[in-house]
């Protein structure tokens, strides 16, 4: 599925293809771990956000509107989930 732009790949996931969420998540999951991890300093922690960050961009994906890039968007929702992590452990 690396032929597939990610805007391909969200429009086969609404259509209800999971294997393209699949090919978005691979594609994506090494930048969001890294951002995890830059937040936790752990890697047990880091992978548990990261798993978090896809669970919600995939429950959400029906408020991307695709105006700016599907990376940006997912990017947006790892910080976020990232300082909701610092926070809960504070």
């Amino acid at each position: 599925m690396e032929q597939f732009t990610d805007q391909d790949l969200v429009a086969e996931t609404r259509a209800g293809a999971r294997v393209a969420f699949d090919a978005l998540w691979r594609r994506h999951e090494r930048r969001v771990y890294r951002i995890g991890f830059s937040y936790t300093r752990r890697a047990e922690d880091a992978m548990d956000v990261t798993q978090d960050v896809f669970l919600k961009a995939y429950d959400r994906l029906g408020t991307y509107r695709g105006s700016g890039t599907f990376r940006s968007w997912l990017l947006r929702i790892a910080h976020r989930e990232n300082l909701n992590w610092l926070r809960a452990r504070r």
